[in-house]
């Protein structure tokens, strides 16, 4: 069993939470007469850091409503925007994948797309990448997404685009309680136990304050989605070994399935905003988020001659290791304490935030390979505690009728270290022993400044220019690896890095041409960049199977330079028809290559390093992923219907590290995505069909995995998803869901989640 005492903290500090809002917002609960938010306005402040309409926005922009996140049965915020074109939301096990995350227009991985929370950078200083997990979309009233670089108004990691969910404050009193319940139909691979429940309060006073509380929980004993694979050859007395293929065509043998991918996690956030008068106004923000996995008892399918369950064996060189059917666990908890200022200042709008993002606990166990399965043993616990902090600003002001001015700044401080450390028992967190066996600890300080010049060409042009500049600064890079046998340090060890600094200029021009009442065009160029993080930078790691993963303190930031162009047509009433093109030429990625030389591997990863099993950190070559995007939709009566379409040609241009990449696809970059969907609303009655469709994608970068239908494979697949809802009073609607209608079985890595059916019970006072 897992140590629960964060979790209970957690809990605590929940119910307080939710214990303070309803007493503030008593009110609310007694009088609330509003069922649902209502609609927000074509309204984004994404594309140009201020408000302004959809049509008017340059670059390609999607808005997700509120009530399109109701319509669906939407568990993370990843999945709300799944549909939107040229987005890819890579989530390889459901609510449980630990590494989801989102990707734009072949720009891979999650750390070079920036997700906000009402205008607060979520990505971490560790990683660069966000860490999905607990986040709800309970008190987001819409999701906006800018396709294409950011760079120019929010710095890195924007390179692929920007996710931004916000908050709207309530005008009134506002009650809700949600509660659902899930379960796989006919499916060995659905979540099982899935139980969720979400409150959200909130109210506006006649003094100008406004409150807003919200605490959503979910947790599932989830499904066996990893399997246990050896090319060891069982004794001729063991049985029940089945033949199979790796992704790359080798042989291999599945020897069982670990245990039920367990989950729980939670949102609790509590808002208030006082409005001075119309032009001052003050928002303070908590949010904890919090999450922790685990895996059940393990299945193996070998026997003995007498039937018995067999865990391990050892024929000749030929070993399987009990440990290899033991997974461990992880928890992650993040407080977030935001403060926004707004106010008129010189005849414009000033708006300031400063933040702190403080993730306390990211922690996850590794079982010793010396570890018993079922009675558990050695293992090792790793933790990277991070701290973000920021300030940020911005003006705006009408300089004349056709001049709209734009500048800002910000400073944003980041701090991670990591701690490895032996543990008694992995599956006990809390039962650490002894020094720490592996540090790295770093720190990072940008200061940023940017302007941007909306000019009104003329009518039906108009001209957005932007620029932004950023100085980046790492500092107190430091590892220390000791010997878990002598815990002498390793040779080499310790070791201090020098400080690194470095700068860059992101400009973008954009324009947006008003062609008819009913079209508009737009074109935009610029440059973005993501400097290394401290996990790049600093973190060297070895993991189970061996493989050491050096990082490089001599890393230069990766840029980006992109033109994209579209058009909009609204040809008739309810009717959208809209086509973008994009290019993309990146420059310096980072990129983790496989060392070729024994002597080169020894240097770098020490005297026990292969040349199979270093792998190194370095800046690669040149890539490029170009391609287009469709869109249609249809609104009228009751029905509403959706279509999209992106076709991304991602290609390795330049890899003097891996020649044989050269040519290649892109890592994890589908060639093809699709959507489509319809909703039918009439009175209380409502239903949502929706099919997702991803291309094959490959973890190999020279494109060698192939196979589909394997385990550890990343196939193809279209997922079709159904929900229904009756609002059968006016203060409680019923909703079922069906998730992955079809029960179509693949792989993304692990087994993809079955069919699972969802109840849910919503009541609004």
């Amino acid at each position: 069993m897992f140590v629960a005492c964060p979790r209970q903290r957690g809990r605590g500090a929940c119910r307080l939470l939710l214990s303070c809002a309803v007493t503030l917002l008593h009110p609310a609960i007694a009088s609330a007469v509003e069922p649902r938010d209502v609609a927000a306005p074509a309204v984004v402040v994404t594309a140009t850091r201020t408000e302004q309409r959809v049509i008017d926005a340059p670059g390609a922009i999607s808005v997700v409503q509120k009530a399109e996140i109701d319509r669906r049965n939407i568990l993370t915020l990843d999945q709300a925007v799944s549909t939107v074109p040229g987005l890819f939301a890579k989530r390889s096990k459901g609510i449980l994948d630990t590494l989801g995350g989102i990707q734009m227009r072949g720009v891979p991985d999650d750390n070079r797309s920036l997700l906000l929370l009402d205008g607060l950078p979520m990505n971490d200083g560790y990683t660069g990448g966000v860490r999905l997990g607990g986040i709800s979309t309970t008190d987001i009233s819409r999701i906006e997404v800018l396709r294409g670089p950011g760079s120019s108004l929010y710095g890195g990691p924007a390179m692929g685009g920007v996710v931004q969910g916000v908050t709207k404050m309530p005008t009134g009193p506002v009650a809700e309680l949600k509660m659902g319940l899930g379960a796989p139909v006919s499916s060995d691979f659905g979540m099982e136990e899935f139980r969720s429940t979400a409150v959200r309060l909130g109210n506006r006073y006649e003094s100008g304050l406004s409150l807003l509380a919200a605490y959503t929980s979910r947790s599932t004993d989830g499904y066996r989605s990893d399997l246990v694979t050896s090319t060891a050859t069982p004794p001729g007395t063991v049985s029940g070994a089945v033949s199979a293929v790796t992704p790359q065509g080798a042989s291999t043998r599945i020897m069982g399935e670990r245990g039920a991918n367990r989950w729980e996690d939670y949102d609790a956030n509590l808002t208030a905003r006082y409005e001075m008068n119309a032009s001052n106004a003050l928002q303070l923000r908590f949010k904890r988020t919090f999450y922790e996995y685990g895996y059940g008892e393990p299945l193996t399918y070998l026997r003995d001659a007498t039937g018995a369950p067999v865990y391990n064996f050892t024929n000749g060189a030929s070993v399987l290791r009990q440990s290899s059917f033991a997974a461990g666990g992880g928890q992650n908890m993040r407080d977030i304490l935001q403060a926004t200022y707004e106010a008129s200042l010189a005849g414009g709008d000033l708006r300031v935030q400063i933040a702190q993002i403080d993730t306390g606990l990211n922690r996850f166990s590794t079982p010793d390979t010396t570890a018993a399965t079922l009675a558990g043993g050695a293992g090792k616990i790793s933790n990277t505690p991070s701290v973000t902090r920021l300030i940020d600003g911005q003006w705006t002001r009408s300089l004349t009728a056709r001049h709209v001015l734009t500048t800002g700044g910000s400073v944003r401080w980041d701090k991670a270290d990591v701690q490895e450390q032996a543990i008694t028992d992995w599956r006990i967190f809390d039962s650490a022993t002894g020094p720490f066996l592996y540090e790295a600890r770093g720190k990072a300080l940008t200061v940023s400044a940017f302007g941007q010049d909306q000019w009104t060409v003329t009518e039906s042009l108009t001209a957005y220019l932007g620029l932004r500049w950023d100085r980046w600064k790492a500092s107190d890079g430091y590892a220390q690896d000791l010997n878990p046998t002598t815990l002498v340090p390793r040779p080499g060890f310790p070791k201090s890095f020098p400080e690194r600094t470095d700068s860059a200029l992101s400009p973008k021009l954009g324009l947006v041409w008003q062609a008819a009442e009913n079209v508009t065009v737009r074109a935009s160029a610029g440059t973005a960049f993501r400097a290394p993080t401290m996990y790049d930078l600093y973190r060297t790691w070895v993991s189970t199977a061996g493989t050491i993963f050096r990082a490089n303190p001599d890393l230069t930031p990766e840029t980006i330079r992109t033109v994209d162009a579209g058009v909009e047509v609204r040809p008739w009433d309810g009717g959208k028809v809209a086509l973008n093109v994009f290019h993309n030429a990146m420059k310096d990625l980072i990129y983790r290559r496989t060392v070729t030389t024994l002597a080169e591997a020894q240097s770098l990863c020490g005297p026990t390093a292969t040349v199979t099993n270093c792998r190194h950190f370095v800046n690669a070559g040149r890539a490029r992923s170009q391609g287009i995007e469709l869109e249609l939709a249809h609104t009228t009566g009751a029905w509403q219907w959706f279509a999209n379409t992106t076709y991304i040609e991602s290609k390795v241009q330049e890899n003097a590290f891996a020649p044989a990449s050269v040519g290649k696809r892109i890592t994890n970059v589908p060639q093809w995505l699709a959507n489509a969907g319809a909703t039918y609303t009439s009175g209380g009655l409502g239903a949502t069909l929706v099919a997702r469709y991803v291309g094959k994608t490959y973890r190999d970068d020279s494109n060698a995995d192939t196979i589909s239908g394997v385990y550890q494979s990343q196939d193809p697949r279209t997922i079709v998803d159904f929900k229904t809802s009756w609002r059968f009073h006016r203060h409680a609607a019923v909703a079922l869901a069906i998730d992955n209608l079809f029960d179509r079985q693949y792989f993304d890595f692990y087994r993809g989640v079955g069919r699972t059916a969802f109840a849910e019970l919503t009541l609004n006072y």
